[in-house]
């Protein structure tokens, strides 16, 4: 099977902590900057043709599994690293998706615990993020194909209303964040694809800023 590697969507910060990645709308990851310290480093390319994204959203009710790509495509773009895939589909919304592990340890991957119950953290959060924060590694195959044969059973049995229509539907709810967002940034679907073609052809003509710079959203 294809490589598989776990992508880590961390939480809004504050009210006006905007992201863009992914563009869910256009298949597209790392065009903002994110992950350019590790797994999208572009001194040390780790991500192979061919490979798949498993995005993993943390939040209130633990990190869930919101999406897996078909294989990806890697591109260099101004000295960044995007990876694209074909967008024929939303995301779970954050509510609705599978449950790699939550604070008491229950998940529906179980090998995938297994996995992180090796980090020395205390916690399961903990645990989890010491493994992914800044792993630039494939995960093993036995639970690589956990992770998509589980993601498919429950993208196949799951009704409509539990997937994404709008990015922010993937992100755990938040509603000072979600008004501010709606209300100074895109957010529909057209509004998304739209700043995505005009972040690429900024990104061919001026030299891109990298995550942590000012105003630089990334995730």
């Amino acid at each position: 099977m294809s490589p598989v590697f776990i992508v880590c969507l961390r939480e809004p910060k504050f009210r006006t902590d905007y992201r863009e990645d992914p563009y869910w709308e256009t298949g597209s990851f790392g065009c903002t900057g994110c992950h350019s310290r590790n797994l999208f480093n572009p001194t040390g390319q780790h991500l192979p043709d061919g490979a798949q994204l498993a995005f993993a959203q943390g939040g209130p009710d633990g990190t869930k599994l919101l999406f897996v790509t078909s294989e990806i495509k890697m591109a260099s773009l101004r000295g960044l690293i995007e990876a694209k895939w074909r967008p024929t589909t939303m995301p779970f919304r954050y509510a609705n998706a599978p449950l790699l592990i939550d604070a008491s340890g229950r998940t529906h991957f179980p090998r995938f615990k297994v996995f992180i119950a090796s980090s020395r953290s205390k916690n399961w959060r903990h645990k989890f993020s010491s493994k992914f924060r800044s792993r630039a590694r494939q995960l093993d195959a036995p639970v690589a194909m956990e992770i998509v044969t589980v993601y498919e059973r429950f993208r196949s049995a799951a009704p409509n209303d539990s997937f994404a229509t709008t990015y922010l539907d993937a992100i755990p709810a938040w509603p000072g964040w979600e008004i501010w967002s709606k209300a100074n940034r895109p957010w529909r679907p057209s509004d998304r694809r739209a700043a995505y073609r005009t972040k690429h052809q900024e990104l061919k003509t001026a030299t891109p800023r990298r995550c942590g710079t000012a105003r630089q959203s990334c995730r």
